[in-house]
């Protein structure tokens, strides 16, 4: 049962450190979110990828959302990159035109360079990086004449191939005619059927990046970190030609693609989708709410603080661990199951997963244990 008094007595002793606590933790929030770096925060999500971290990286709610608008917008306007930003004046175009139509910066030599020198990349990286975003924007604009999802159009190509409208909406984003757009994408559609080609591309260009990696004398992973390094050492280059046994422009121009598809990442850094960024916040609640249901029933069921933190503590703790060991090994997977933080999963939320029944799960959860609580609590002989 709720008692005013002592709720307006508890809040009164303790309302200065709840205070400190969130001004410590907002001005916290807001510096992360004022010095955000893309291209950090690609590198660390790729870092935590797949790790139990990754469930524990998020954002606040209030002061973040404003300092993350003021700083870089996206939240409650669009974010612009800094090569469109760059690039907009000299075309004569808006922002919010050129955003959607990237052909325009690579038809015009000039609007390259100036464009890569706001990415702060190189030109043949930044060719690269426009023409990823222009068959980006053509499989937009032929799903919307679709009116199908842009992952079922970039999954089946044909699709455009079979629809007029959609190809001629998609040819125009790459600045073709609608017949020459019809036979390069037929090509790549061919090219990416023959698995047997692709795979063995794959494998020369794995050789040459780890003879390249063995001459810089660094990890083949930390390569990964390290491809523009890799094209400006000659020796490097000569190395991975000799191993991929594949003339040094093709190696270079994998390289470039790898890079823009980084630049490509870094883009997506910039979006926010508040829905999104709820649920995520909604899904954390839940879980947080199941979690401390349990410490405090826990607490008003037992008498014996040994008992009440063996279980209100130890309980949460092991799920903790278990979720973590979980995510290790193939052969501690099974662990995940007896982990209530398992029901909250990010990448569901983010990749239109199911998570809705998680979520209730969580809610019911922690509802019955905070009832089953105070009943009991309401119900006990407590030894004074």
């Amino acid at each position: 049962m709720f008692n005013k008094t002592i709720f307006k007595q508890t809040l009164k002793a303790n309302y200065v450190l709840w205070l400190i606590f969130t001004i410590v933790m907002s001005a916290v929030s807001a510096l992360i979110i004022a010095v955000y770096d893309p291209k950090a925060m690609v590198s660390v999500s790729s870092m935590i990828e797949n790790s139990a971290m990754a469930d524990l990286v998020g954002v606040t709610v209030g002061v973040g959302l404003t300092t993350a608008q003021v700083a870089h917008g996206g939240v409650f306007s669009q974010a612009r990159t800094a090569d469109v930003t760059a690039t907009a004046d000299y075309l004569g175009v808006s922002e919010e035109k050129l955003d959607d139509n990237h052909y325009l910066i690579y038809a015009d030599e000039k609007a390259v360079t100036q464009g890569a020198k706001a990415r702060d990349i190189d030109e043949d990286i930044y060719q690269a990086y426009l023409l990823q975003k222009m068959t980006e924007e053509a499989n937009q604009a032929a799903a919307d004449e679709l009116d199908k999802d842009v992952k079922t159009v970039k999954k089946n190509p044909q699709l455009i191939l079979a629809n007029a409208a959609a190809l001629k909406a998609a040819a125009a984003k790459m600045n073709m005619e609608t017949s020459q757009y019809q036979a390069v994408l037929t090509q790549q559609i061919a090219q990416a059927t023959d698995t047997q080609q692709a795979s063995a591309l794959q494998e020369k260009l794995l050789a040459g990046m780890t003879a390249a990696a063995k001459t810089m004398k660094i990890d083949a992973e930390e390569l990964q970190d390290k491809l523009g390094d890799l094209k400006n050492n000659d020796e490097a280059l000569a190395a991975a030609e000799q191993a991929a046994q594949i003339p040094q422009e093709q190696f270079v121009a994998a390289i470039n693609q790898q890079l823009a598809t980084k630049e490509i990442a870094m883009d997506e850094g910039l979006d926010f989708d508040m829905g999104e960024y709820l649920t995520m916040n909604l899904g954390l609640f839940l879980l947080l709410f199941a979690i401390s249901s349990i410490s405090f029933a826990a607490s008003c069921i037992f008498n014996l603080t040994k008992y009440s933190m063996m279980f209100g503590a130890g309980l949460p703790i092991a799920f903790f661990l278990f979720k973590i060991l979980a995510e290790t090994s193939e052969q501690l997977e099974v662990l995940k199951y007896l982990s209530l933080n398992s029901l909250f999963d990010p990448t569901a939320i983010t990749g239109n997963g199911e998570y809705l029944v998680q979520f209730i799960i969580l809610a019911l959860l922690g509802l019955c244990l905070y009832i089953m609580g105070l009943e009991w609590f309401k119900k006990k002989d407590l030894p004074l």
